[in-house]
């Protein structure tokens, strides 16, 4: 039999405000679990494509900041809305890490490192050391904001997922329309730095 509680119900059950009934919270987190569970999915899998591993870890990550985060869902917003919000920043979190990772080895790349090439002529490998130090340069030199657009689309996130990015993990608004700008611009000084050094 289809469950008939409302939203409000369900969350009220699950932190406690009916009742101290053990069995009745279990019972009611598993329901919010059935209730969300495509949604849950969707978007690791379907938005971020991440792995079916990946998908189930950022699952649980996520169920588990629901269930102690739930009290402090008012009822004003939609409860989907809620739940898919919280997802996302999970998921965000997951590719921030990644993005993390990548952009210090592209600022502060280990002493020694060569470029990735199949060349063994030592001229190629010199020009193209010279244009990542032009390009490591450069992109120091990017407002904070810019930078991290461009640090986001370097890691292949749409538009919609960097502004989703800086919202959330940077307090930073923007729209979908400005980053794009923002790449652009980006670009186009990049390569502007490389043309007038002769290496493109």
């Amino acid at each position: 039999m289809p469950d008939t509680r409302t939203d409000r119900e369900l969350v009220d059950a699950i932190i406690g405000v009916v009742g101290l009934d053990r069995h009745v919270s279990t019972e009611a987190c598993n329901e919010f679990y059935k209730r969300f569970k495509r949604l849950l999915y969707y978007i690791p899998m379907k938005l971020y494509r991440f792995s079916r591993e990946d998908t189930d870890d950022v699952v649980h990550e996520v169920f588990v900041k629901l269930m102690e985060g739930l009290y402090t869902w008012e009822g004003s917003e939609n409860l989907k809305a809620f739940v898919a919000t919280v997802t996302v920043r999970v998921c965000l979190d997951k590719k921030r890490s990644i993005i993390k990772r990548r952009l210090e080895d592209q600022i502060d790349p280990d002493e020694g490192d060569e470029p990735p090439t199949g060349e063994s002529d030592p001229e190629a490998i010199a020009e193209l050391n010279e244009q990542r130090a032009i390009i490591q340069a450069e992109i120091k030199e990017f407002p904070l904001k810019n930078r991290l657009v461009f640090g986001y689309w370097l890691m292949s996130y749409s538009y919609r997922e960097i502004q989703w990015a800086l919202r959330f993990n940077h307090k930073i608004e923007s729209s979908v329309n400005e980053v794009g700008v923002i790449v652009n611009r980006c670009r186009k000084r990049l390569k502007t730095a490389i043309r007038k050094k002769g290496l493109a």
